[in-house]
């Protein structure tokens, strides 16, 4: 086994109860539209990115996923540990993800979702999260190939 593969084992932590559903938290979209997290889940496989302002490792994996056109831009919510003002600095630093979705993590994302970091890709398949991707990999094409084939294996279907 290469030692890629046993960095992204190391990376990528299925949830060992099976999915879970995405919990009950508020969000606000970049135009400043509130609303409970529910409205975030996508048809489909999604991937779900929680970032906060002023965080390299959070560029770094915002720039790894605007590095080419990303493929399925609706697949992809981007919440922001922040305000308001902090997401839309964020977002406008990032135009080339201006198709993805956008959003505040208003009252109790970061703990409802458990998470004890940041950057982290949830994978959801519409409301049920299935895995989680904690930091960025050493090698980034891994992180970009596993967030692309999960938000692109919908074609297929």
């Amino acid at each position: 086994m290469s030692l890629t593969l046993i960095s992204i084992a190391l990376f990528v932590t299925p949830l060992l109860q099976g999915p879970q559903l995405l919990p009950a938290f508020d969000v606000q979209s970049v135009d400043g539209v509130e609303s409970p997290s529910a409205a975030l889940a996508r048809d489909g496989r999604w991937v779900l990115v929680y970032v906060q302002p002023r965080c390299r490792p959070c560029d770094s994996l915002l720039s790894l996923l605007k590095k080419e056109d990303l493929p399925r831009p609706e697949r992809v919510v981007i919440l922001v540990g922040g305000s308001l003002e902090e997401a839309k600095a964020l977002s406008s630093r990032f135009p080339e993800l201006a198709a993805a979705s956008w959003y505040v993590d208003k009252a109790g994302g970061f703990e409802s979702l458990k998470l004890t970091g940041v950057p982290i890709v949830l994978g959801l398949q519409e409301s049920r999260i299935g895995w989680r991707l904690a930091g960025v990999l050493p090698k980034s094409s891994d992180m970009r190939s596993i967030v692309l084939s999960w938000i692109e294996e919908i074609r297929a279907k």
